[in-house]
């Protein structure tokens, strides 16, 4: 510090200085102190100088600062409210755009799977309609520009909830069907699960990576109406051929050759050698060759136990192991094995325990859609009016009541009752139904009863019918036991002799 001092002082040392004014020297001396006190003097002058400067000039800088944030602010301020003037100008924009989607997803949906039902079942899914209907009119209230995409967003969930509708009762249709034939639908559910894997990808409605209930209900149904109805298009319930008649039935009967009493495990399906065979559903071929009283078989597997023989192929047309779908062919109809006369032998085995076949025939609707080969055949009005048919083969089950005409390109087989006339190439009728009305065919296999007249080229009359009408025929077989309550007419054609059987 003396050090210091001493070198400070060493900067101002004692200065004299001599004056010499009219003839006389005056002498002048400025000590060390004095010359350090007014160099600090000057120092502090200089200084303070330094700091106001400085502070003014900190002063301006902040005011600038100031001023431009203050311009900044008010620009962003003109400019958000210009955007949010623009957005609630352009909001009734925006809901149209929104309300045309909603349209064209609406038209896209019905036009795969037709128009939903008006009548679907309320309570599978909750009706939101009226808490929608308050939330359009608080939005409305509150914010009246967006009142339309509250409502938008009110026939969007109405949507989602009808759609989810429909698809429970789609699938509670198929768990009917799948239960008439006594299997357990759960069991194909679980079944359409195998063999599924990969990565991980969630599915969200909201920014907060959450699923809106509502849609999270709709894609459980729409997966459980898919397994089912993809477990029902492995059900058997595809016509194996076309065909005449079924000629002998599932159950018991009078064994062909020995006439005693026998179990047939299937349905017989008559018709000539050569004509096709198709697999009743999609599966696998599980077997081709030949087995002890059925000749060639073709047998296929769809899953679940389930599993179908045709049997008495003149040639077989598959392989083990190939795929097959419903309606593909798979081998000629034939004579081989224990067997009268060509036809189709068809079985229904579930755990290769045989059981009734017609039940799967009819497990699809109750107006079946039976495909033979590639072709799919329905009565297309049931309520009234008339019906058209272009089948290969049609089947009505028992619990079907048709009111109307009915008019077929090819066979029809019915079990239910029918009120109207009816024409087709061929008509088989069971025993428990009923038709009200003129039948036309160029044959007819009647075992039921009919109200009204017949006219077919090759007619039989087995022992259970009961007809109330005029018959006209070219060939007639009647089964003792029948009753018929009308005239006999045999069409006559040149060169032609009546053909009249009675059978015992």
């Amino acid at each position: 510090m003396a050090s210091a001092v001493a070198r400070v002082r060493s900067w101002f040392p004692e200065r004299e200085f001599f004056m010499r004014s009219q003839g006389q020297v005056r002498f002048i001396r400025i000590s060390s102190r004095l010359q350090m006190t007014v160099a600090g003097g000057v120092a502090a002058a200089v200084l303070l100088w330094l700091v106001v400067m400085a502070a003014t000039l900190f002063s301006q800088f902040t005011a600038a600062r100031d001023h431009a944030a203050l311009l900044e602010r008010e620009a962003a301020v003109a400019s958000a409210e210009s955007r949010v003037a623009k957005y609630r100008g352009g909001l009734e924009g925006v809901a149209d755009d929104l309300d045309r989607r909603q349209d064209f997803i609406e038209k896209a949906i019905e036009g795969t799977i037709g128009e939903l039902p008006k009548d679907l079942p309320q309570g599978t899914v909750s009706d939101s309609s009226g808490e929608a209907q308050k939330t359009v009119r608080k939005i409305s209230m509150e914010l009246p520009e967006a009142r339309r995409l509250a409502e938008v967003e009110a026939r969007q969930l109405a949507f989602i909830e009808r759609l989810t509708r429909f698809a429970d009762a789609r699938s509670a249709q198929a768990e009917t069907a799948i239960r008439r034939v006594g299997l357990n639908p759960a069991m194909l559910r679980a079944a359409s699960r195998e063999g599924q894997g990969g990565p991980l990808i969630r599915l969200f409605t909201g920014n907060d990576d959450s699923v809106d209930p509502r849609f999270a209900r709709l894609g459980a149904s729409l997966e459980r109406m898919a397994a089912l109805e993809k477990g029902l298009r492995r059900i058997p319930n595809t016509l194996p051929a076309s065909l005449e008649y079924i000629s002998s039935g599932f159950g018991y009967r009078s064994d062909p050759f020995t006439g005693g009493p026998a179990f047939h495990a299937g349905l017989d399906f008559r018709g000539p050698v050569g004509a096709p065979i198709y697999s009743a559903a999609a599966g696998t071929v599980s077997f081709v060759g030949q087995r002890q009283g059925y000749g060639n078989v073709v047998e296929v597997s769809h899953g679940n136990g389930l599993m179908t023989r045709y049997a008495h192929m003149s040639r077989t047309a598959a392989r083990i192991g190939q795929k097959v779908d419903a309606g593909s062919e798979i081998g000629k109809i034939g004579n081989t094995g224990r067997s009268t006369g060509p036809h189709l032998h068809f079985e229904v085995r579930i755990n290769d325990r045989p059981v009734n076949p017609r039940p799967f025939l009819e497990a699809n609707r109750h107006v079946q859609e039976i495909r033979a080969g590639n072709a799919a055949h329905r009565v297309n009005n049931l309520g009234g009016g008339n019906s058209a048919m272009a089948a290969t083969f049609s089947v009505l089950g028992a619990d079907v009541a048709v009111k109307g005409d009915l008019s077929a390109t090819a066979d029809l087989h019915i079990d239910g009752s029918v009120e109207g006339d009816i024409t087709c190439a061929a008509l088989v009728q069971g025993e428990k139904s009923t038709v009200t009305g003129a039948i036309k065919a160029k044959s007819a296999r009647l075992s039921g009863t009919v109200h009204g007249s017949i006219e077919a080229g090759e007619l039989v009359i087995l022992k259970t019918a009961r007809i109330h009408g005029d018959v006209s025929y070219d060939a007639l077989t009647i089964e003792q036991g029948a009753q018929v309550d009308g005239r006999f007419a045999h069409r006559v054609h040149a060169g032609e002799e009546p053909s009249l059987t009675l059978v015992s």
